[in-house]
C-alpha cells in the first residue's frame, strides 16, 4: 500500500465565444459519461443550461438518460481487447441518438472504471485503458485521453458521496452514503479527523469545507461475494455446491475457476447469514475483515446501487433494520417455485436470496449501522439517479481547457467567471 498525499488546484476561467453561430443558438450542453463497472457499462448522459451562472463543479446538471447498460463487465475483455469496440457501439450510438448533431463536436465523453477493473493486473488495466481511448478517439464527440481511467476505491466512494450531497442541494452536511457495486463496497461520510482514508474536501472555497472519511473493500461487492462464498462452499469431489443462501428447490449452474457446478439451494436465512458474517469478518467493534472505521452517529444515510436494487425489489424507499428484515424474511420463506409465481419474469431473481441477506448483513454488521437508523434507498433523488458519475463529470467539466471553442465556455455574454477546486487526499489508496 501507498502513502498518498496530493493536493489538487485547479482555476478555471469561462468566456463567452462568439465564433459559432451553434453555440449561440443552442441553449442546453450535454456530457456523457460511462460508468465501467464489474457486471456492465452504463452510460449516463447529462445535460445543463450553457449559458446558466453557476459555479463548478456544482453545476445544474439534469440526467437526460441513463438506461442504456451494456454487459458484461469491461473487465471481461482483458484477453480480447479487439471486441470493445463493438461492445462500446451501442452505448455511444445511443449518446448519439441523446445528444443533438450539431452539439456532437462540444460534448464531452468520459469513462470511468471501477473495481471490475482494479481486479485485474497493472498490465491489464493499461491495454483496457488504452482500447477504450482509441475508440473514443474515433468519435465525433469532443475528447481527451485523460478522462479515460480507472478509479481508485477511495475516489469512487468520494464522488458518489458528492452527487448525492449534490442532489440533496448542498443540505446535508451529515450525509453518509453505503454503495454496493458487483465487485467493491463503499463509504463515505463527512469526521473531522486526519489519517488513512480522510480526505479533505473543499468543494467551494470558504462556503463548503469536509474532512471526508471515504473507503472501499475490493472483493466484497455482491458478485464477487457471492462467488466467493459458493467456491469456499465446494466439497472436495463434489460438483453440487449445496447453499443456504438460494431458494429451496432451486437448482442452477455457476462456473468458479473455469469449473461448472451445479449449484442447489437448500435455503436457510440462519445459516446464510452466519456464513455472510465470516465472509465480512466483523466484529463488534470493527468493519469488513476487522478494519476500523469511525462510528456512525445521527447521520442521514443513504444507499445506493445494490441496497436501492434490493429496497426496491421488496418495495421499500427507506428502512429500519426490523423494517428490512421483515420483508427479507417473508421472501427467503418461499421456495424456488412460489418464488418464481410470486416474481415472475425477473431474470435475476435466483441471485436475490443471497444479495437480500448480503445487503442485510454488509449493512449492520459490515457497516455497524445502528438498528434505528433509517436507510434512504430511493431509485432517484430529484429527479436523477445517485451515481458517482454526476460528480465525476462535474469535476471533469471544470478542467476543460476553455481555449477551445466548447459550450462548457459559454457564459453569459460579456462576463467571465474563476471556479476553483480544491482536493487534499491523505490516506492509504491500493
Amino acid at each position: 500500500m501507498l502513502l498518498v498525499a496530493t493536493l489538487i488546484s485547479a482555476v478555471y476561467s469561462y468566456r463567452f465565444l462568439a465564433t459559432d453561430d451553434n453555440l449561440q443558438s443552442t441553449p442546453q450542453c450535454y456530457g456523457a459519461i460511462f460508468d465501467a463497472g464489474s457486471s456492465g457499462t452504463r452510460v449516463y448522459v447529462y445535460q445543463w443550461s450553457c449559458r446558466e451562472g453557476w459555479t463548478l463543479p456544482m453545476i445544474n446538471l439534469s440526467e437526460t438518460s441513463n438506461d442504456k447498460k451494456q454487459e458484461p463487465g469491461l473487465a471481461s475483455f482483458a484477453n480480447n481487447l479487439d471486441k470493445i469496440q463493438a461492445y462500446l457501439d451501442p452505448l455511444i450510438n445511443f449518446t448519439y441518438n441523446v445528444v443533438p448533431e450539431n452539439m456532437y463536436q462540444y460534448t464531452p465523453i468520459m469513462l470511468g472504471a471501477t473495481a471490475g477493473l482494479r481486479q485485474l493486473s497493472q498490465v491489464q488495466q493499461n491495454e483496457i485503458i488504452q482500447t477504450v481511448q482509441q475508440v473514443f478517439n474515433n468519435t465525433k464527440f469532443y475528447y481527451s485521453p485523460e478522462w479515460v481511467r480507472v478509479l481508485t476505491g477511495q475516489e469512487e466512494g468520494m464522488y458518489m458521496w458528492m452527487s448525492v450531497f449534490y442532489l440533496l442541494n448542498q443540505q446535508v452536511k451529515s450525509l453518509l452514503t453505503l454503495d454496493l457495486g458487483g465487485a467493491s463496497t463503499q463509504n463515505a461520510f463527512p469526521y473531522n479527523n486526519t489519517g488513512p482514508d480522510f480526505v479533505f474536501l473543499n468543494v467551494r472555497p470558504n462556503v463548503s469545507n469536509f474532512s471526508l472519511y471515504s473507503v472501499s473493500y475490493l472483493g466484497y461487492g455482491n458478485d464477487q461475494a457471492r462467488l466467493s462464498i459458493l467456491k469456499s462452499s465446494i466439497q472436495q469431489g463434489d460438483d453440487t455446491i449445496y447453499s443456504p443462501c438460494f431458494q429451496k428447490d432451486y437448482s442452477g449452474d455457476v462456473t468458479i475457476d473455469q469449473k461448472l457446478y451445479k449449484i442447489q439451494g437448500v435455503g436457510n436465512l440462519a445459516t446464510c447469514q452466519q456464513i455472510i458474517l465470516t465472509f465480512l469478518n466483523t466484529a463488534d467493534t470493527t468493519s469488513i475483515n476487522q478494519s476500523y472505521e469511525p462510528p456512525v452517529t445521527n447521520q442521514t444515510i443513504y444507499g445506493t446501487n445494490g441496497i436501492v436494487t434490493m429496497a426496491k425489489f421488496f418495495n421499500l424507499t427507506n428502512f429500519n433494520k426490523q423494517g428490512y428484515l421483515t420483508q427479507l424474511q417473508a421472501f427467503t420463506n418461499l421456495n424456488w417455485e412460489q418464488a418464481v409465481q410470486a416474481y415472475p419474469n425477473n431474470p435475476y431473481l435466483s441471485n436475490l436470496y443471497f444479495m437480500g441477506t448480503y445487503v442485510y448483513m454488509l449493512i449492520y454488521n459490515g457497516y455497524n449501522i445502528p438498528s434505528t437508523s433509517i436507510v434512504q434507498a430511493p431509485s432517484n433523488i430529484n429527479g436523477i439517479s445517485p451515481s458517482w458519475t454526476l460528480a465525476a463529470c462535474s469535476y471533469q467539466l471544470a478542467q476543460i481547457n476553455c481555449t477551445d471553442d466548447s459550450p462548457v465556455c459559454q457564459f453569459n455574454a460579456y462576463s467571465s467567471i474563476i471556479a476553483m477546486f480544491w482536493v487534499f487526499a491523505l490516506g492509504f489508496i491500493n
